[in-house]
């Protein structure tokens, strides 16, 4: 049920790289169907307006409204590369994961001896097909990231861990249906330059009190995490120029703050 697992990657980034295909591959995804989406850099770029330019000679002619983040540059790349996967996606007829090169997929907690593998992710995509025939819609996308609880629950059975609605703005990991793509994308460019200031995890916020004002029908999300980050002082963030290696991993690798 699940086409691809792509992983967001930017090449020059090779630990993040061997973390996210072993994290992949424990979870038993074949190894023919992970794909690396190449990210692209913000370090190619001399500013955000050359960044902008890139963006829209891309086929991307909405971003031309605004410059975009002038203070990090990573995260106009960031909402550039999430737009370039959602436009081939949305292309064909496909459900596929997308998950960031940063985080990994584990176990549920106390309170659940729960560890999903890829068989569970296909199985529940396939879950969410049906019950969004059910109601008359298509399946459009199952977040897996964190859970903001604040949002009402409406489970799709009773012993189940998928909600209906959006219960998560984390962009890290995402199941998308091809239909799915198409919609983010679409509210992705109805306003280029907000999302690129406030980040692409911004999408399903209301601008203006950050609650989730987006009701897309066929849209999911389980009622816990079971994605983590990894460590952000030992990767570090290409979006936001956080330098990896500090702290305790300073000193464990020796390669100071850079």
């Amino acid at each position: 049920m699940i086409d691809r697992w792509n992983i967001l990657h930017l090449n020059k980034r090779v630990e993040r790289e061997t973390l996210s295909l072993s994290n992949a591959e424990r979870l038993g995804v074949p190894r023919e169907i992970i794909n690396f989406w190449e990210a692209r850099d913000a370090d190619a770029f001399k500013d955000a307006q050359d960044i902008t330019d890139a963006i829209v000679a891309d086929g991307f002619p909405e971003f031309a409204e605004g410059v975009g983040n002038t203070e990090k540059l990573g995260r106009n790349c960031q909402l550039w590369n999430v737009c370039r996967f959602l436009r081939d996606l949305a292309n064909r007829n496909a459900i596929e994961m997308l998950i960031h090169d940063g985080m990994a997929i584990t176990y549920t907690g106390s309170n659940y001896e729960f560890y999903p593998d890829f068989q569970w992710f296909c199985d529940a995509a396939a879950e969410c097909v049906a019950v969004a025939k059910s109601r008359g819609t298509t399946f459009k996308l199952l977040t897996v990231g964190h859970v903001e609880m604040m949002q009402p629950v409406e489970l799709i059975h009773p012993t189940s861990m998928i909600s209906h609605g959006i219960l998560s703005n984390s962009n890290s990991i995402r199941i998308y249906s091809s239909d799915g793509a198409a919609c983010v994308l679409e509210r992705i460019l109805q306003n280029t330059d907000y999302y690129r200031k406030a980040s692409v995890d911004h999408v399903f916020f209301s601008q203006n009190d950050g609650e989730f004002l987006w009701n897309l029908p066929g849209a999911f999300s389980l009622i816990m995490p079971v994605g983590l980050d990894m460590p952000s002082e030992l990767l570090g963030s290409d979006s936001v120029d956080w330098p990896r290696y500090q702290g305790i991993y300073k000193e464990i690798f020796n390669h100071g703050s850079s």
